[in-house]
């Protein structure tokens, strides 16, 4: 009995280190460094630099030098892919420090460059760049006074002759706003390496598949800046047509934008975010004004008071966020998370005045142009996908929500650059409002043009009814100029020779100016030629 124990508790064994085989596979894997990248042949152009990458959270100069032993297990390295970022990989919402390693043998062959340079695709979002131990480049700039940029763009540097070595990459990951999803971080496609020419035409490549993938946004903002210029012209123009000056205040918010991200100005982000709030809120503002000359609304004055009072809220609100990303967003990034969620908040709920207004109009039936009712149905559809897309971006690294983003996410694809539902929405809404405002514009110039010559007409039976002679009386010179103040004046006079040889002036002025004045001027001295 003992001996066929014995047999059971052997096959046990067996079956248990063959079961745990695979941990034990895996924990060995985990337990060892990356393989090091082997480059034989940098003659042929560029060799990527993929695969897993050394990883660290954290921060210690000590981890650049090639010496330091970033075994997986060994203080806490680990090891991630650079074709996505951290924030994918396992780690959510982490910002700050962390740092990739990796060990590369640059084989120089006999046809082999004499130097070597390195492109570095998108990090996000400051890093510096470590070859055995040496820094040779940076982007951006690492706390305690951070700068770092909206747009990641690709960056090359030099590496000097072929050698084995270890690249490190020390990045710092900026505050999350807002709108943030939590999965932002560090690498987003793979380091290539090759020879200066080489790595040069690779960056010229990624340059023109991003200026391809910009010319749709490019246009529009251009079409945009357009339609600013020309509606603040002709504002100028006639300050009157305040329907041109919020068209052109609307209209300017997404060249702004273009300047922020897409045109990859060198603009920090802190800064850029505090330029770009207050003017997407103009644009908000600015619409709704529109929306209230467009939908015939401006009669009623407690719903004009109302909008006033709302706009003047949603601008401090946008200057208060802007100051608080500035002042706080990288030296105190915990309260001014909290106050750009708060601030931001307002501004989301303030999309939903363009609902309330169009709301109205249709309460109250207007009878407007089929143009301005297809203004009103693009706002409709325009604010909506605004709202949901910043609405359920919010937060969302906390809630999970995932439809703000596929809200965003591109429908299709017109030589090389994506468009969204916003995008075609919002371009629609353009032209719907464009040719609205021009129509209101042609309208109200005629009705100006046809008044002007009312009171051209006006003016003219007045200068009739004006002695166009003075009578001649010895001892007497008299000269007489008529000017109103307006088109049409509400003063009169008559000049009138006695029989005793004096003169009798009658002068008069009828209470008001304008139409009215003159229309009763002429009433008065039509009476006194019939007496």
């Amino acid at each position: 009995m003992l001996p066929l124990v014995r047999l059971f508790r052997r096959v046990g064994t067996i079956v248990l280190l063959v079961s745990c085989a695979p941990v034990f596979h895996g924990q060995t894997e985990r337990a060892s460094a990356a393989a090091p990248i082997v480059a034989d042949e940098l003659s042929k152009g560029t060799i990527p630099l993929d695969g897993r990458w050394q990883f660290h959270l954290g921060d210690d100069i000590a981890w650049a030098k090639p010496a330091l032993d970033d075994s997986t297990g060994q203080g806490g390295w680990e090891q991630l892919t650079t074709d996505k970022p951290w924030g994918m990989q396992g780690h959510p919402n982490t910002d700050g420090y962390a740092w990739y390693r990796r060990r590369v043998t640059l084989n120089a062959g006999p046809e082999s460059p004499q130097t070597l340079a390195i492109l570095l695709p998108a990090v996000e979002d400051a890093y510096e760049l470590y070859w055995n131990g040496r820094l040779v480049g940076s982007y951006g700039k690492l706390p305690p006074r951070p700068v770092y940029y909206f747009d990641q763009r690709p960056r090359t540097f030099g590496l000097g002759p072929a050698a084995s070595g270890v690249l490190a990459v020390r990045v710092w990951k900026g505050p999350f706003l807002s709108f943030d999803n939590g999965k932002q971080g560090g690498f987003y496609a793979s380091p290539v390496v090759g020879s200066p020419q080489a790595i040069a035409d690779a960056l010229g490549a990624l340059n023109y598949r991003w200026l391809r993938g910009q010319q749709f946004s490019f246009a529009l903002a251009s079409l945009y800046a357009l339609v600013s210029l020309l509606s603040l012209i002709a504002w100028l123009r006639n300050r009157s047509q305040w329907v041109m000056f919020w068209m052109g205040c609307f209209a300017l918010n997404p060249p702004t934008l273009l300047l922020q991200a897409p045109a990859r100005l060198p603009v920090p982000m802190l800064i850029g975010n505090a330029i770009s709030t207050p003017f997407y809120v103009l644009a908000d503002i600015s619409f709704w004004f529109l929306m209230l000359w467009l939908l015939d609304l401006r009669d009623d004055n407690e719903l004009v008071g109302l909008v006033k009072v709302l706009a003047t809220v949603d601008m401090a609100d946008a200057f208060l966020d802007a100051i608080s990303t500035y002042c706080f967003g990288s030296a105190n990034p915990g309260p001014a998370q909290v106050m750009d969620g708060i601030f931001t908040l307002v501004i989301t709920a303030m999309e939903l005045i363009p609902f309330y207004l169009i709301g109205l109009a249709v309460l109250k039936r207007k009878h407007l142009a089929a143009t301005r009712w297809t203004v009103a149905f693009f706002a409709f559809l325009t604010q909506s996908i605004i709202v949901c897309s910043y609405g359920f971006s919010q937060g969302s690294r906390y809630t999970g929500w995932t439809l703000g983003a596929t809200i965003s996410k591109p429908l299709l694809w017109v030589l090389g650059s994506s468009i969204n539902a916003q995008t075609i929405s919002g371009t629609l809404l353009l032209v719907a409002l464009v040719y609205a405002v021009y129509q209101y514009s042609t309208e109200n110039s005629r009705r100006q043009t046809a008044m002007e010559q009312e009171y051209r007409n006006a003016r003219a039976v007045q200068q009739v009814l004006i002695p166009e002679t003075i009578p001649t009386v010895p001892g007497f010179a008299i000269e007489n100029v008529y000017r109103p103040a307006g088109e049409v004046g509400g003063d009169f006079f008559q000049i009138l020779a006695l029989r005793d040889g004096g003169v009798l002036a009658v002068i008069g002025d009828v209470s008001g100016k304008g139409m009215p004045a003159g229309m009763t001027v002429s009433l008065l001295a039509r009476i006194s030629h019939r007496q």
